[in-house]
């Protein structure tokens, strides 16, 4: 998946784990698995933006080769959009397991989609 997705956030795969024959079915009926790209990096964070422990929900970050890094000309909207470290608030609420895999349970609330903010 060389562009981004309209959300600025390439989505995960259930199959993205490098060994089929190491997922478990579970794994890949309960989770959305894990970024794409070895470069792509995640945090699960609080509402002040701390970082949280896996299996406690917050707002999913990222940032990686694909994400996108700002709007162009609305430094405002950047603002609200991105963390000061360049990762890209998507507004989703979700949670990563021990293995690492993610588990998307929803939108946080009042999170505006970034396809909507300008």
């Amino acid at each position: 998946m060389g562009l981004p997705s309209p959300a600025g956030l390439r989505r995960a795969r259930r199959d993205a784990h490098p060994h089929p024959s190491r997922r478990s079915d579970e794994t890949v009926l309960t989770t959305q698995g894990r970024p794409l790209s070895p470069d792509d990096q995640i945090r699960v964070v609080d509402a002040d933006g701390k970082e949280l422990p896996d299996g406690e929900p917050g707002e999913l970050l990222a940032r990686g080769p694909y994400t996108a890094r700002g709007y162009y000309r609305a430094p405002g909207l950047n603002a609200r959009s991105f963390t000061p470290d360049g990762y890209l608030r998507t507004g989703v609420l979700a949670r990563r397991t021990p293995a690492g895999n993610l588990v998307v349970a929803g939108r946080l609330e009042g999170a505006a989609h970034p396809l909507h903010l300008g």
